[in-house]
């Protein structure tokens, strides 16, 4: 699929690749000294964000040019050639339907229009957008998921793959996701949709539950589901999830077994990990939950 040729020493040439998959998200990261490279179509657009270096691609008779903290590049699915000095990058295949679902999650089944990113085509994105710095989200979720993708099981379950849709939505189509575009009518408070929302996140409180699963469910904004989240509640939507999560594993470790511990328990009511769990239920009930399961557990 890919081909390098050294455009320095041969004998110092230097490269190394990480991958990862998400819920079926294909994630990789690379790094090299100055090469030119050939790949060929891998079956998917990829986006590709520079961390260093710079260069250039050329794709379907264009010449796309990148550069660290500048410009990150769109590849249709298409066969490429290029040449770079010293880099490292990210590169994220993205799957339009997932992205198309994410878009209009965000925009919420209230908003008129369908809109539609087009992935078939090459483009220079920039890296900043007002104050939003892409590369800055990018090196975050890579920091993230390094760290989750230590322990089995714990990337799926981190939702970053949400997340990275909607960086890259955003990225792509920031004007979408302008207030103009997404709120014209200012619209009341729908009760309705939000037992919707509260009901589906009851219903899965045991998976990972994205913000655009609630935007996609309940037809809401995610501004909207903010703002009714805040009327009823008195908190956000995930801060919600949180705690009826720690409600139920309060609940399954005050009926604790002989088989039951503190990580199937986390892991049961939607945690991440066993760490992250015994945080969050110490700060809302002031003790660990291995302290709790330590008084009921029955043998």
């Amino acid at each position: 699929m890919q081909e390098y040729d050294a455009l320095t020493t041969p004998e110092l040439f230097l490269h190394q690749s990480s991958f990862a998959n998400i819920n079926g998200l294909a994630i990789g990261s690379t790094a090299s000294t100055a090469t030119q490279v050939k790949i060929k179509k891998v079956g998917s657009a990829m986006l590709m964000v520079p961390f260093s270096g710079q260069g250039h691609y050329l794709i379907m008779d264009e010449k796309l040019t990148w550069q660290k903290s500048h410009v990150a590049v769109l590849l249709p699915d298409q066969a490429f050639a290029g040449a770079s000095s010293s880099r490292s990058s990210l590169v994220v295949l993205i799957d339009p339907i997932k992205l198309d679902f994410v878009v209009k999650s965000i925009i919420g089944s209230q908003s008129n229009t369908s809109p539609q990113i087009d992935l078939s085509r090459p483009q220079e994105i920039g890296l900043q957008y007002g104050h939003v710095n892409f590369e800055a989200i990018f090196k975050q979720l890579s920091m993230l998921i390094d760290q989750f993708s230590l322990h089995a099981g714990f990337l799926d379950r981190s939702g970053l793959d949400d997340t990275i849709y909607r960086s890259i939505a955003m990225m792509l189509r920031p004007d979408l996701l302008s207030d103009e575009y997404r709120y014209p009518v200012k619209r009341p408070f729908d009760r309705d949709l939000l037992d919707r929302a509260c009901q589906f996140i009851q219903s899965e409180l045991s998976q990972p539950i994205t913000l655009s699963n609630l935007e996609h469910v309940s037809g809401m904004s995610r501004r909207s589901l903010q703002s009714a989240f805040q009327k009823r509640y008195d908190c956000s939507p995930m801060q919600w999830i949180r705690f009826r999560r720690l409600e139920q594993a309060r609940s399954t470790l005050e009926n604790s077994t002989a088989q039951t511990t503190v990580t199937t328990t986390a892991l049961e009511c939607g945690f991440s990990s066993a760490s992250i769990f015994s945080s969050y239920y110490k700060a809302r009930y002031g003790e660990l939950p291995s302290k709790v399961l330590a008084e009921h557990r029955i043998s």
